[in-house]
């Protein structure tokens, strides 16, 4: 039993100290914990990737007169090769070439190098990509080449063979503009 305001006063007095101790003893461990606890970040990371575009195959898709292949048409990972003749007018031979990313990046088309040597009489188109197309990891394009007889052509040329070479540039894709 309390007896009187000065046992009173005694009592609060070590209630009040016992709290702030305990509110002391609390922050102190609250700070060791916090000033001991150490951050440790193990781990490793493999990122692997690989650049694989090629050329895979070539294929004749039509051929209308007396078209002929002067040799069959060949391929590099990066050009395909063709050497037709073409005896009269309304000749034409038509292909069909597959480009793979066989890779894990994606490729975007620098430039097409089209190189030709022969007769005037006989005009190569090569459509289905143009600098800029890009090609994704596993996906497959197609490049057409048709070689017609010009029309325009008054004489009978002696020579009527024509040699292509076209030659693709691929680079990495990096979401930016080419610049040439």
């Amino acid at each position: 039993m309390i007896n009187g305001i000065g046992d009173y006063m005694r009592m609060n007095k070590k209630l009040i100290i016992s709290l702030v101790l305990c509110i002391g003893v609390l922050f102190m461990a609250v700070g060791y914990s916090f000033l001991m606890t150490e951050l440790k970040i193990n781990g490793s990371a493999s990122i692997s990737s690989t650049w694989d575009i090629r050329v895979t195959g070539i294929s004749e898709t039509s051929r209308t007169g007396s078209a002929y292949n002067i040799e069959e048409p060949r391929y590099t990972a990066n050009t395909a090769k063709f050497n037709v003749a073409l005896v009269n007018p309304g000749d034409s031979i038509s292909f069909k070439v597959t480009i793979e990313n066989k890779g894990t990046l994606t490729a975007i088309l620098n430039s097409m190098d089209i190189t030709t040597s022969g007769t005037s009489a006989i005009i190569y188109e090569v459509t289905g990509l143009v600098d800029g197309d890009t090609l994704a990891a596993g996906e497959v394009k197609t490049l057409y080449v048709t070689a017609t007889y010009d029309s325009n052509q008054i004489a009978d040329p002696y020579d009527r063979v024509k040699r292509l070479t076209v030659g693709l540039d691929w680079v990495q894709y990096t979401n930016q503009e080419i610049t040439k």
